[in-house]
Order: C-alpha cells, then sequence, then structure tokens
C-alpha cells in the first residue's frame, strides 16, 4: 500500500501536468477554482490540502471523474439495504410524499376568487365591519 505522501506527490503531478496541458497559470487555476495561489502550489508539489480544494481544482480541470470511485452508494443499494438483505429482512418501505392541499388562512376566506380582491374578514369567517359601523 503506498503511502500518503507518495499518493499526495502523485495527484500533485497530475494536476500540474493537466495545468500546463490546459494552457494555464497557477494564477489562473487558483482564479479558476476560486483558492489561493498559495494552495496551487502546495497542492503541486505533493503536500496535503484540504478535500474542498482539492475538488475545487479538479472541476476547474474538468476532472470530477476522479472522484467518482469515492461514492460509497453510487446507483445500487444502500448500506443499510445491503445490511437488512443480509439479515433476511426485506428492504424498508420508501416514504411517499403525499401532495398537500393548499392551506386557508383567515385572509383567504373573505377573497373573492372572482375580481381577486380581498376583504378583511373576522375569526369566524364574517366581514369586518367598516369604520364607524357597529359591531
Amino acid at each position: 500500500m503506498p503511502r500518503i505522501t507518495d499518493v499526495l506527490s502523485s495527484v500533485g503531478e497530475q494536476v500540474r501536468q493537466l495545468r500546463i496541458a490546459a494552457e494555464l497559470s497557477q494564477t489562473e487555476l487558483a482564479g479558476r477554482a476560486n483558492i489561493g495561489v498559495a494552495t496551487v502550489r502546495r497542492l503541486e508539489s505533493g503536500h496535503d490540502v484540504s478535500l474542498g480544494s482539492l475538488i475545487a481544482v479538479a472541476r476547474a480541470l474538468g476532472r470530477l471523474a476522479w472522484f467518482d470511485d469515492l461514492d460509497p452508494i453510487g446507483p445500487g443499494p444502500s448500506p443499510m439495504e445491503l445490511l437488512r438483505a443480509s439479515e433476511g429482512k426485506s428492504p424498508r418501505p420508501r416514504r411517499v410524499s403525499r401532495a398537500r392541499t393548499p392551506s386557508h388562512t383567515i385572509h383567504d376566506a373573505g377573497r373573492d376568487d372572482t375580481t381577486g380582491a380581498s376583504e378583511d374578514v373576522t375569526r369566524n369567517g364574517e366581514p369586518t365591519p367598516a369604520k364607524g359601523e357597529p359591531t
């Protein structure tokens, strides 16, 4: 099994070669990846950088496919589904989201659907008396 430093050096060299092939300077790559130039230099020289920075550089170089093998779930069953199957249990049914009906508020109760006009209403849905009218 290769040492981490060897893997970092290999990744850094690949990034450098891809950057040069794309005719980008370290500054241009850093700008496209929205990271600092020092981070690009560290990456290319085989030093440890954050996963976020590595992903940003891979995206800027059009190499997000590098991370495809890291997807633990992928298109197949999830780890929990595999565990349930190995225990002889049936898969858990997936929750189905139900269509929600629009909720009506007190203000909606007095709306005239033909004109879109509305009037103020009380809590029981009766029109609010106009100013000066007895309640």
